[in-house]
């Protein structure tokens, strides 16, 4: 049997999960809502209406957290980014990259908005990232991927501590408001991303 190569990449994938930070301060001059405005920015870059991105990255399975983070969970969601892999924003400030990676964060120069992310296709973080770049969006500072996060379960832990918020789950262009979630984006804004109710 001969493997197309995306074939044979999506076999090899593994799940994996990232952070993907915001500085809220920063969207906050350009946008009215600006937790709606992240959480829309980074959904568009997988929607159904998206008509560049690959199926493979549009059929995956979604799970995202959402926060504001302050010094009560910044030490928490440290632990847990500080040894990841970074991909930075070029046009972020220092201070806000610093936050990323783990540098110099005695002190926040700004409110930082985590959009977390677990997904069974490992690749598609770097497809967001990708799309929050090439879409200038207000705020986007850069992500990590979560290497010491082996397992969706981990993963929920991790939350627990940082105390994430639910958000919404979508796979195959379905989404579903899980108990406990904050709904930021209203089924109306879904749909006019083309996501359809989960039944």
């Amino acid at each position: 049997m001969v493997h197309e190569p995306n074939a044979i990449m999506e076999e090899q994938e593994n799940e994996a999960g990232a952070v993907f930070v915001f500085n809220y301060d920063h969207a906050l001059k350009t946008q009215f809502n600006p937790q709606r405005y992240f959480c829309q920015s980074v959904l568009t870059a997988f929607c159904p209406k998206a008509k560049s991105c690959p199926r493979h990255v549009q059929t995956a399975f979604y799970e995202m957290r959402v926060s504001p983070i302050d010094s009560s969970n910044w030490e928490a969601l440290d632990s847990f980014t500080r040894h990841g892999q970074h991909q930075l924003n070029p046009a972020s400030k220092k201070e806000e990259q610093d936050f990323v990676i783990g540098e110099n964060t005695s002190k926040l120069g700004f409110i930082p908005y985590i959009v977390a992310i677990w997904s069974d296709r490992r690749s598609v973080h770097d497809h967001i990232h990708r799309s929050l770049l090439q879409n200038n969006t207000d705020g986007y500072v850069g992500y990590t991927m979560l290497e010491i996060v082996k397992t969706i379960e981990e993963f929920h832990t991790m939350c627990r501590e940082v105390d994430l918020g639910f958000d919404t789950v979508v796979k195959e262009g379905k989404y579903l408001y899980p108990r406990g979630s904050d709904h930021p984006l209203k089924p109306e804004i879904m749909s006019g991303m083309g996501f359809v109710p989960a039944e």
